[in-house]
């Protein structure tokens, strides 16, 4: 009995040594040049949700200080974008960080950070690399923030 060999395209044990050959050293290949540690990173970043450019561009976003409390804002904000169309794909209210799609579709990433500066005040930045969709974005919540609580807001 003679069988065909195609190039990786028998049996079991073609399948095999499919695997040795080519996705091994490939896998060995990209955990060398990313590192364990960003290989979670390297993998959001290629899915398109990854936060570590938000976190670069903390400081060079569009500010804002209103006159209520970490959690209003927290959630108020969230709404505001949820009503305006925008997606949240990642929600850490731990860090303060709201990081989002300028909608379904224009996936322009865009962040919104938010911290307790104290019990009846709280500071949000906006950021991304896009300054149109940061201007559209900061618009959005600031005078949804204003017309909600009708706070008092400074810039920075």
């Amino acid at each position: 009995m003679h069988r065909k060999n195609k190039l990786f395209g028998g049996g079991y044990r073609d399948k095999f040594l499919f695997f040795q050959v080519v996705a091994i050293p490939i896998l060995f290949i990209v955990v060398s040049l990313t590192g364990c540690a960003s290989l979670k990173e390297g993998v959001k970043g290629f899915l398109g949700i990854s936060t570590k450019k938000l976190y670069e561009l903390r400081g060079q976003g569009i500010k804002r200080t209103f006159d209520f409390s970490y959690a209003d804002a927290f959630s108020e904000t969230k709404a505001i974008l949820k009503r305006n169309g925008s997606y949240i794909y990642c929600e850490d209210k731990k860090s303060g960080l709201l990081a989002l799609y300028v909608s379904e579709e224009d996936t322009t990433v865009v962040g919104v950070f938010l911290s307790e500066v104290g019990p009846r005040q709280t500071h949000l930045e906006v950021v991304s690399l896009s300054t149109s969709a940061k201007e559209l974005i900061a618009q959005r919540i600031f005078s949804g923030l204003q017309e909600k609580f009708q706070g008092n807001v400074s810039g920075e």
